[in-house]
């Protein structure tokens, strides 16, 4: 049986090799190498994207509430809260988020 699965990694999670590489490449695409999607060259901070998500419905109407009391539109406050959680979250589990 071969180390390698038919998508091209070892069975381990690291990408089976190609050509000649030097030990760089390998180690840059480790398991367990910080590899964080929102730090990849291309993202962009002025890109929206939606996110369609089934919520309480008590919840839903805390943010109508909220929205309409603080004159926001209920996507910042959604995302101000989002945003916290996420920071809050990456700080536990020892990840700074830049």
């Amino acid at each position: 049986m071969s180390s390698i699965s038919k998508t091209g990694r070892l069975r381990s999670g690291v990408p089976a090799p190609t050509g000649h590489l030097d030990a760089s490449h390998f180690i840059e695409a480790a398991p367990g190498k910080e590899n964080l999607p929102w730090k990849r060259a291309g993202v962009r901070d002025d890109l929206q994207v939606s996110l369609n998500v089934r919520i309480p419905e008590r919840i839903s109407l805390k943010v109508a509430w909220l929205s309409a009391t603080l004159d926001m539109p209920k996507r910042e406050v959604v995302e101000e809260a989002l945003s916290e959680w996420a920071q809050r979250k990456l700080g536990q589990l020892g990840i700074p988020d830049e």
